[in-house]
């Protein structure tokens, strides 16, 4: 696939290079010519949302890049943050799929994402989605502490502490 690409980058060139009915090696910055960058225009993915999340994954989708539209996209990087500022490297999945999970994140916990396609040229870092939220699943409250049990006849009787002294549980 690389060598097809390279070819057609190499046609283009020298094809806007002979419309502007000049050759050779110094009139190269004389006619409009077509950089890799240019060639490769990559897109910014659109429609990104939060689909689902559990304790430590959020799934974030969006509309899938056209490879007939862009051929020079060679992945899709998620990027997450914790500000919305500071961003770092999710996961990174094919240049046309269309979803990606964060993994390894913390409960309960407030997430920024957004996505940018990665090309085969140079490598080129196309620009970033905008930006949308997801949380992942409030934490589990602790198991409960001091169990203790008693047996009679025919009924148990079981006791234990509280947990978070009974704030946010509604039965065990």
């Amino acid at each position: 696939m690389l060598v097809v690409l390279l070819s057609l980058l190499f046609a283009v060139v020298a094809q806007a290079q002979t419309d502007t009915g000049e050759s050779g090696s110094g009139d190269r910055d004389k006619g409009p010519g077509v950089t890799p960058r240019q060639f490769f225009q990559l897109p910014i993915p659109s429609n990104v949302r939060v689909v689902g999340s559990d304790y430590t994954t959020v799934v974030v989708n969006w509309d899938a890049v056209d490879e007939a539209s862009y051929p020079g996209v060679e992945y899709i990087r998620l990027e997450r943050s914790s500000n919305n500022s500071t961003w770092s490297n999710a996961t990174t999945v094919s240049g046309y799929s269309g979803s990606a999970s964060a993994t390894g994140l913390t409960c309960g916990t407030l997430y920024y994402f957004r996505v940018r396609a990665l090309g085969y040229v140079e490598p080129i870092e196309g620009d970033p989605s905008g930006s949308v939220s997801g949380r992942t699943t409030p934490c589990p409250p602790p198991a409960p502490s001091g169990f203790s049990g008693t047996a009679k006849d025919d009924s148990i009787s079981a006791s234990w502490s509280p947990v978070n002294n009974g704030v946010g549980i509604s039965r065990y």
